[in-house]
């Protein structure tokens, strides 16, 4: 029965080794797919490739969004089996969490999940994507359907071949779960709340017992000045808070009143139909936390 039970075990790892793709690159830090074959589809001998610059070659009408979203290179390549025609797009977008972002702002809340692979997203018949890593990954059918079995298919030895170097899940943690409204979190890279001082946000929707709706937010450390430059722009123009030090506050046109706090460990705020006793309530219950 040992016996049976190892063969079984070797088996399927041989069969999920074998379905992982053979991923080349000229890139010293291996960021991009120069080759990419899928068992049992044909693909291009050579992909296209876009950086920067010439983005908009691709993608014309939302160059911008990606590019702000810290975009680095983008390869095509075309995958063919029978009556398929699928274009798989790779997007290196830099970092984790501006691949996360990326995916959540192309793929609209409740989009059908892909099941057993996670994070993704299924729109039969034209669309699927996911993300891991530094990389957003989308499927778009150019002749025939797209259905969730292929696009488990061709995503799943794709996201597994990819090493997962930055542990999002931690960062994402940081923002509080109590009262937290179900795949709500974002991130903004620039002009959160239509703030230019507020930068590299990953932000959620919150709910309370009286129903009222609020979102907290905190800014990601992407670089080592962004929390320092933000805090000098906010302690400037924004109005300090009477009884907390270390609580700034402006109002937003047609969204509320914002606040901001710093604490050792982030940088954290509150906006949405909240008075200041509230806010200040809820920035407190956080600041304890990180002290504790």
């Amino acid at each position: 029965m040992k016996t049976t039970h190892y063969f079984l075990k070797t088996t399927l790892l041989i069969h999920l080794l074998s379905t992982i793709p053979t991923i080349q690159s000229t890139h010293a830090s291996e960021k991009l797919f120069e080759t990419v074959k899928i068992p049992g589809w044909n693909s291009s001998d050579k992909s296209e490739s876009y950086d920067q610059h010439s983005l908009f070659k691709a993608i014309n009408g939302a160059a911008e969004a990606y590019l702000a979203y810290g975009f680095q290179q983008l390869r095509i390549h075309d995958l063919v089996r029978d009556e398929y025609r699928i274009s798989l797009n790779i997007f290196d977008m830099g970092k984790a969490i501006q691949a996360f972002g990326i995916f959540q702002r192309e793929i609209p809340p409740g989009s059908k999940k892909i099941e057993g692979l996670e994070p993704s997203a299924a729109l039969p018949p034209y669309l699927c994507a996911a993300w891991k890593d530094q990389y957003f990954i989308k499927l778009e059918a150019l002749k025939g359907n797209l259905t969730e079995t292929l696009c488990k298919e061709i995503l799943f030895p794709l996201t597994t071949s990819i090493p997962e170097k930055d542990k999002i899940e931690i960062l994402l943690d940081t923002l509080p779960r109590e009262n937290r409204m179900n795949e709500s979190i974002r991130y903004t890279p620039k002009g959160y709340l239509g703030l230019s001082e507020l930068k590299n946000c990953l932000h959620a929707t919150y709910k309370l017992d009286n129903q009222k709706e609020y979102q907290i937010f905190i800014v990601v450390p992407l670089e080592e000045s962004t929390p320092d430059g933000i805090w000098k722009s906010v302690s400037e123009k924004w109005t300090k808070s009477s009884s907390e030090p270390n609580i700034f506050s402006r109002k937003v046109p047609y969204t509320g009143k914002v606040y901001l706090m710093r604490t050792k460990q982030k940088m954290l705020g509150i906006v949405g139909e909240l008075d200041e006793t509230q806010a200040n309530m809820l920035l407190g219950k956080h600041r304890l936390k990180d002290s504790s």
